[in-house]
């Protein structure tokens, strides 16, 4: 009788225990899930998208890739989504992304999906001008600039592909 009374009593207190921890254990494993897969919506279907990695933040609609990593600032005026990035060097692993040191603007209509991306930063200003926005994007150019010097600290034992990447791959975009 006394066997049975403890059994019956772990099974209590095992009972009591997930219905405590289960929630804990969802909400810290939503939470864990929700800054190692960041999604923004966009509007019209287009996600601004992370899955963990800095170098990984990118653009997609239907799980189709709309722009490519590495995202660094967006800005989004109703409709239109400016941003900048450094673009993924295509002769490099996609588990190890090498970022070229140019970079590259895109300007994306997501009423209409059209996707411009100016080859230098008057052309970016002159475009935001035309859509009219170009007063309410603000970007952190600053933030960029940091990355491209933490990148490429990193980056001293590969100066063939880099040296592809930059001067061939994206050589008509700017620094």
């Amino acid at each position: 009788m006394a066997g049975t009374q403890n059994m019956v009593k772990k099974i209590w207190l095992w009972f009591l225990l997930s219905l405590v921890l289960l929630p804990i254990i969802f909400i810290v494993g939503t939470v864990i899930s929700a800054i190692i897969f960041e999604s923004k919506s966009l509007g019209n279907g287009f996600n601004f998208m992370n899955s963990g990695r800095y170098d990984y933040f990118h653009i997609h609609r239907n799980e189709k890739t709309i722009i490519e990593s590495a995202i660094v600032d967006i800005a989004q005026v109703d409709h239109i989504v400016a941003g900048i990035r450094l673009p993924r060097c295509s002769n490099t692993h996609p588990q190890k992304i090498i970022l070229s040191n140019k970079i590259a603007y895109f300007i994306l209509n997501t009423k209409t999906g059209v996707v411009i991306e100016p080859h230098s930063k008057s052309e970016f200003f002159n475009s935001l001008k035309n859509y009219g926005v170009e007063d309410k994007v603000n970007l952190d150019f600053d933030m960029l600039n940091r990355l491209r010097i933490n990148y490429y600290k990193g980056y001293n034992s590969i100066p063939e592909q880099l040296e592809y990447c930059n001067n061939i791959e994206y050589k008509h975009l700017t620094k």
